[in-house]
């Protein structure tokens, strides 16, 4: 036993003298310390083991388990001390860098002309597909202009948008609506194929004329067909003779005939009516993708909502019901472009104003609602009147300014049992 004892003596003194640090020093005491400890331990459950058996050995190995863990802590928090002091090292800090301004800008550019290249594939896809639709109304309508034209060969005229706008006034101007329509819409096709060039004033103006104007006499030949039918012509004349023969070329065709002959005649015009419509609705929503400006869309929109309202009135149920929702959107839509692009005296703007007030009165049956969009229009027109320095401008908004009044008057009797305005211009 004295020669075990003086072996691990000289074995201590030995490890003493290689530590050099008295901080290494520190570690190996704790090390020998919990070295010692699993040996007192491991000696003492050995012991315990044979006296109790099988049971001492589990005890046996919990006992390593926490041993193990108490020394893998210790060295995670010495691990965690270690790297404490290395955060009070003053590193060089990490400064943000300015970006470069073509950092991204190869990019962008890409993705807008990949943006452009699809918008224009996408109109050109809609512009063959309307085109293709309407092909045989589009090829009559320019093959009646071309007649024109070929019988002038003196005159030397040729086929571009001055030409047909000014075909188009003097249809207008002589009642010939079936051409002037031919003319309108040959004049959207050329700004479909142009769409760099926007229509002028003058142009729009005449557009906006000729579709009131056709959809107008059309309504009218529409709903008055069937009574020409039954209309009995009054001879003056007091010649019995011609009376009776009068009488008995009637007697020739019977009430079915004539009802017939009614039906078919609305029939014609219905449909010719409703392709007309249908072609220049579907032109228009194509050319909305060539407009780049918001405010360029005013005039397109209320084009459209003129046409839901007119289809409106020449059908009947289901059919009735939906085109007068797309026309109550659509002049809400236009109202709120002219409400943020035009002024209040804007001609263009006040006939949209009046037009959707009537549609919503009369059509819809909105009755106070078209009282609180009228008063409400005509405030903000009448404030700035004194601002208009052309009289003909002022001449044009005073007359629609005048119906508003009048209208807001009777109405205002009719829902509120009284007048609200007492106005005198």
């Amino acid at each position: 036993m004295n020669y075990d004892h003086n072996n691990n003596l000289m074995r201590k003194k030995i490890q003493v003298n290689k530590i050099k640090s008295p901080k290494d020093f520190v570690h190996f005491r704790k090390a020998k310390t919990v070295e010692g400890n699993v040996k007192i331990k491991n000696h003492v459950l050995f012991n315990d083991t044979k006296k109790n058996g099988k049971e001492k050995i589990k005890n046996l190995s919990r006992t390593y388990q926490t041993i193990d863990d108490r020394t893998l802590n210790g060295s995670k928090k010495n691990k965690k001390k270690k790297i404490h002091y290395n955060n009070l090292i003053n590193y060089p800090k990490k400064t943000n860098l300015p970006l470069e301004v073509n950092t991204y800008s190869d990019e962008d550019n890409i993705i807008s002309k990949k943006l452009e290249k699809e918008t224009e594939e996408k109109i050109k896809y809609i512009k063959d597909k309307i085109l293709n639709k309407y092909k045989d109304l589009f090829e009559t309508y320019n093959n009646i202009i071309n007649v024109l034209i070929n019988s002038n060969e003196e005159i030397k005229v040729e086929l571009n948008r001055e030409t047909i706008y000014n075909f188009l006034k003097m249809s207008y101007k002589y009642a010939d609506y079936n051409y002037s329509i031919a003319c309108a819409i040959l004049l959207l096709i050329d700004r479909l194929n142009y769409p760099d060039i926007e229509l002028n004033e003058n142009e729009k103006e005449g557009l906006e004329n000729i579709f009131k104007s056709y959809s107008y006499h059309t309504i009218l030949s529409y709903k008055y067909a069937f009574k020409a039918y039954h209309h009995n012509d009054k001879d003056t004349n007091n010649n019995n003779d011609h009376k009776n023969n009068h009488n008995n070329n009637n007697n020739c065709i019977t009430s079915q005939v004539k009802k017939n002959i009614c039906k078919s005649i609305r029939h014609k015009i219905k449909n010719q009516f409703l392709l007309n419509s249908e072609a220049i609705i579907n032109l228009i929503n194509c050319i909305f993708y060539t407009i780049k400006e918001e405010r360029n869309k005013f005039f397109y929109t209320y084009l459209n909502a003129n046409q839901y309202k007119i289809i409106s009135d020449m059908t009947e149920t289901g059919v009735k019901y939906k085109y007068e929702q797309l026309a109550e959107r659509t002049f809400k839509r236009a109202l709120d472009l002219g409400m943020v692009y035009l002024k209040p005296t804007d001609i263009n703007f006040l006939n949209l104003a009046s037009s959707y007030i009537y549609f919503l009165y009369f059509n819809l049956g909105y009755e106070q609602k078209a009282l609180n969009i009228c008063i409400d229009i005509f405030d903000k027109s009448s404030n700035i009147l004194d601002e208009i320095e052309d009289k003909d401008h002022a001449h044009k908004c005073l007359e629609i300014l005048s119906k508003m009044r009048h209208n807001i008057k009777r109405w205002s009797k009719k829902l509120n049992k009284n007048s609200i305005l007492f106005l005198t211009f």
